[in-house]
């Protein structure tokens, strides 16, 4: 997740907006070709790191790992790896539906990025956030209260 999941997502989402500072209020979009190329990098990584998910066995962390802590998350609620992909285990089926939810997301931001539709793209974000934080609540930080 750290690695690949959560920087392609973020990439998608830092892509496009609106920011406010002291230079003053200013919206964000891929503006060139090849900033567009990145930012369909973001979203072909995301895609591809959901076949990563599904492999029977794989290990959520390596041994000793800590888990990272979640900024969403009451602080103290993240469960442990091993506890993590304990639960993945048990409830596969539920693992296999979210990761699919996933994949099919990150599919539609991919059609969107390559149309080139910024409104579009802020769009699917708005929907990658909330499919993130259904898998979160489950398997990462489960008694944590959504905020």
């Amino acid at each position: 997740m750290q690695s690949i999941v959560a920087p392609s997502a973020q990439g998608l989402w830092d892509s496009v907006g609106r920011v406010s500072d002291a230079k003053g209020t200013r919206d964000l979009e891929p503006k060139s070709d090849e900033e567009w190329a990145a930012v369909r990098r973001h979203a072909v990584s995301l895609m591809e790191s959901t076949n990563l998910l599904l492999i029977p066995g794989r290990h959520v962390a390596r041994a000793g790992q800590q888990t990272l802590k979640a900024d969403d998350a009451e602080p103290g609620s993240e469960l442990p790896p091993a506890e993590i992909e304990k639960r993945i285990n048990e409830t596969w089926a539920a693992w296999t539906a979210l990761t699919l939810n996933l994949h099919g997301t990150a599919g539609s931001m991919l059609d969107a990025i390559d149309k080139k539709d910024v409104a579009r793209v802020e769009s699917i974000g708005s929907d990658l956030d909330g499919v993130c934080e259904s898998c979160h609540l489950v398997f990462w930080y489960p008694q944590s209260r959504a905020r």
